[in-house]
């Protein structure tokens, strides 16, 4: 049950403790007060924003930005008078929006709080608000969002009510997000996250940051380190400080499985990291940063990715599901290097819902926190059985050495997926052999054909020097 007095705080009260009152409470909003607590103004979450990029230091006191006239009802309103005092006021919210009212006394005491639906023009009393799922996110930057995963990850947000911006260079096109870009809710933004302009563009009026933009994956780090470093490293740092100056305290950072390497027994977030490639230690070495920057407002959430499967609308190639899937029902030869090695798994569907489950979770169960995401670990020669049994005409040619793109592949490791399921309620919902068939279909349907573009795979653009992929680990 959320309290009135969560919502309360001093008008010497700091801008940053302000922020970080707001933060806990869960609903965007604080009420500012005097020592009697006679109710002096309001201020919410984009009212903090706004004035750090004007300038403001973040440790100004609160009566200095906040809003001295806002929208009340006395104690005993009516319905009515509600809707009245609202509409009389309010320009431009979004009709997703719910508007926190403060009930006062005849002494201009906070008594109660009305969440006033906009779109509907229903209200509750904040006692009887229904406070599961935190409502202080509404807009979300999506940065690497026309990407295998952020293109899903765009369309449940819109499905769910939430307005997105996506920054991207676009390196595949439009074509995954072509859809949203009809509704008023989406907006792109096209640009290179390693330009700081940009970056500050892009964080206008955000709630809340999910970065899934990189050089994803062993074959195409190496292939381009330097631009892996800049994008992985430099420009996820920059982005991060960003979002702290800026107060933007949902920080939601794509890392992945890969950090494990090599290890016996099944791994944990806890356990020890083993990088075995530029890539992984990439991505170490942004969670150390951007964890660093944690403090009682700003709060990092490290998401590792297990490796990613299943249709998405940016499709891929050359990640080991779809590959087998592919050459299954094409035809074409399974080539398996190795084949015991463990992998975690995870549909793109369920990795994008994990996503949208750390920006509805209680801001303290996520703050500075690491999860794995997936649904199952499976060896390459179980993905094997799981084609031949789909797909019975298919043939598997087996060899000995773990090799990936030529060079030679060490990675061995099964994940633990308990955490995520126990803080963030992580349930993943697809399978493996239910995905296989979705590709098989898709080919037989014709809306995935020219399986050689070079669109499909990640290394074939790393060759043409693009940044960023935007999507998740092979």
């Amino acid at each position: 049950m959320i309290e009135i007095n969560s919502f309360l705080v001093m008008n010497n009260f700091s801008i940053k403790d302000t922020m970080r009152i707001i933060g806990n409470n869960g609903l965007g909003i604080a009420f500012v007060t005097n020592n009697e607590g006679t109710l002096l103004g309001t201020v919410t979450d984009g009212d903090i924003r706004k004035a750090l990029g004007n300038g403001t230091s973040i440790s100004t006191d609160v009566e200095q930005i906040m809003n001295t006239n806002p929208i009340t009802v006395q104690e005993e309103f009516t319905s009515h008078d509600l809707k009245n005092n609202v509409h009389q006021r309010i320009k431009g919210f979004s009709r997703y929006y719910t508007l926190k009212v403060p009930v006062v006394d005849n002494n201009k005491k906070v008594v109660n709080i009305v969440m006033y639906n906009l779109h509907d023009n229903t209200y509750e009393l904040l006692k009887e608000f229904n406070s599961h799922q935190t409502k202080d996110v509404k807009k979300v930057l999506v940065v690497g969002g026309a990407g295998y995963i952020g293109s899903t990850l765009c369309h449940q947000l819109i499905e769910k009510g939430y307005d997105v911006r996506v920054l991207d260079k676009m390196t595949f096109g439009h074509g995954s997000i072509s859809e949203l870009q009809k509704l008023p809710n989406f907006e792109l933004l096209e640009g290179d996250l390693r330009n700081i302009t940009t970056i500050t563009s892009a964080l206008e009026n955000i709630d809340a940051v999910i970065l899934l933009a990189g050089i994803v994956g062993d074959p195409a780090s190496s292939k381009i380190p330097k631009e892996t470093i800049e994008t992985n490293y430099f420009a996820t740092l920059a982005l991060a400080n960003a979002c702290k100056y800026y107060q933007i305290n949902r920080f939601v950072f794509a890392s992945t499985c890969s950090v494990y390497g090599s290890s016996s027994g099944i791994v944990t977030e806890e356990d020890a990291l083993n990088p075995l490639s530029l890539y992984a230690r990439s991505k170490i070495d942004s969670e150390q940063s951007i964890l660093n920057l944690k403090d009682t407002n700003f709060a990092p959430t490290m998401l590792r990715m297990a490796t990613v499967y299943g249709l998405s609308r940016r499709m891929r190639f050359d990640l080991v599901v779809n590959i087998f899937a592919l050459k299954a029902a094409t035809g074409d030869t399974i080539s398996i290097f190795g084949g015991d090695q463990w992998r975690p798994f995870v549909h793109v569907e369920d990795a994008a819902s994990a996503y949208i489950k750390c920006l509805e979770a209680p801001l303290k169960d996520i703050a500075g926190e690491t999860f794995n995401i997936g649904a199952e670990n499976y060896t390459i020669n179980q993905l094997g059985e799981f084609a031949k049994e789909l797909f019975p005409e298919a043939t598997i040619e087996k060899t000995d050495k773990q090799v990936i793109k030529g060079a030679l592949d060490s990675r061995d490791y099964k994940v633990s997926f308990a955490k995520a399921k126990r803080i963030i309620k992580f349930e993943p919902q697809r399978t493996v052999k239910k995905a296989m068939l979705d590709i098989k279909n898709a080919i037989e349907q014709g809306s995935l054909d020219n399986f050689n573009d070079k669109a499909y795979y990640n290394v074939e653009m790393a060759e043409k020097k693009s940044v960023p992929d935007n999507s998740k680990e092979i």
